[in-house]
């Protein structure tokens, strides 16, 4: 009777490990699983070596790691955490386009790598109080999660504690966990939300502008904390810096208001260049009232925008610029350092983009 090599015999009692692993559960060190075997490292390599081969195991530098039985060796799905299932579609423009731009990112880094982006919903009231934890529990070692903001802190314990690969954008420093989760990418907005309407006027110089507006709904980030160096750039270039320079209308106007005002300020004003901050996405109808006829603006005045429901009328489109945080990108950039897997965690500050809208609504879907 024929007896099985002894190598035969580690291959076939680490593969018997491997079954009552789930997949992502990282393996011991060798030095360590050689110990337990009571083998040498060099014949458990061998084994390792065919593991690897029949891609039932992936070797990185930070370890070696199961993969399931009916898969290849294709990256796992991207993840992208939603507060609730109708975000996308939620009337809560501004956070619900930042998402629909992280997914739009995530899906293009990911099917370029050979794999996909998917979405879970974490609550179903959009309460950060009152997360689903079932929801989170295919998210295992090695899992890669995307998220937005300090919505998800909650759930990014629970991810952490897991080992999985993060990547996440804040508005604040403070929110990102300390220390900060491993083999990540973090991205955050510290301090920049004062600064793009100062960056938009020194562009609008750049290009010859001499006498600027700023024109934005008081209950925008812009128009709350960018008064004070919109209006020391502006002296800055010895332009006119007096307040009335910075105008902000209430939350709750029409469109038609928001044109009838905009009217009145450049009859009284004249003013060359302006940037706009109007905000929400889903009021009114895109078709008209038509931007240039209602405001009595010339095509002459260079226009610098957030982003809003004028970027669909044909001439704003074609004359404007738009200044935004590029979230797509953002997303976009932290699938393509997860997939690669990383090997140290990264923290970057971002800041705003301004691009001609054109460009901008194609790169982003805009629509």
């Amino acid at each position: 009777m024929a007896y099985p090599s002894k190598q035969a015999m580690i291959y076939q009692r680490v593969s018997t490990d491997l079954e009552q692993c789930a997949p992502g559960a990282r393996l011991p060190s060798e030095r360590n699983y050689a110990r337990q075997l009571g083998i040498s490292r060099k014949a458990l390599r061998v084994t390792l070596d065919r593991l690897t081969v029949e891609k039932r195991i992936r070797r990185t530098p930070q370890g070696t790691f199961v993969l399931s039985l009916d898969r290849t060796d294709e990256p796992g799905p991207v993840t992208l955490l939603l507060p609730c299932p109708n975000y996308l579609d939620s009337e809560i423009c501004t956070s619900g386009y930042i998402h629909q731009q992280a997914l739009l990112g995530a899906m293009r880094a990911a099917v370029a790598r050979g794999t996909r982006a998917v979405t879970i919903p974490v609550s179903e009231t959009n309460d950060p109080e009152n997360i689903n934890l079932l929801q989170l529990r295919s998210l295992q070692t090695n899992s890669i999660v995307l998220c937005f903001g300090h919505w998800f802190l909650q759930a990014m314990e629970i991810l952490i504690r897991r080992n999985c690969r993060l990547g996440a954008v804040f508005e604040n420093c403070r929110w990102i966990p300390a220390p900060p989760p491993q083999r990540s990418i973090i991205y955050h907005t510290e301090g920049i939300l004062t600064d793009p309407v100062a960056e938009a006027a020194r562009k609008l110089i750049a290009d010859g502008a001499g006498n600027i507006l700023y024109f934005g709904v008081e209950s925008a980030w812009l128009s709350r904390r960018g008064k004070t160096k919109f209006l020391q750039e502006l002296q800055q270039h010895g332009l006119d810096s007096r307040e009335e320079r910075f105008v902000c209308f209430p939350s709750g106007w029409s469109r038609m208001e928001i044109f009838r005002e905009l009217r009145r300020l450049y009859s009284k004003f004249r003013f060359d260049a302006l940037i706009m901050e109007i905000q929400p996405r889903s009021t009114g109808d895109d078709s008209g009232p038509d931007f240039y006829e209602e405001t009595g603006l010339p095509a002459s005045v260079r226009i610098v925008s957030g982003i809003c429901n004028l970027l669909r009328q044909r001439l704003f489109a074609g004359r404007a610029q738009v200044m935004y945080l590029p979230y797509m990108r953002l997303f976009r950039d932290m699938t393509e350092y997860l997939l690669d897997r990383p090997g140290e965690t990264v923290i970057r500050k971002t800041g705003f983009v301004i691009q001609p809208a054109a460009q901008f609504i194609t790169e982003t879907n805009f629509t």
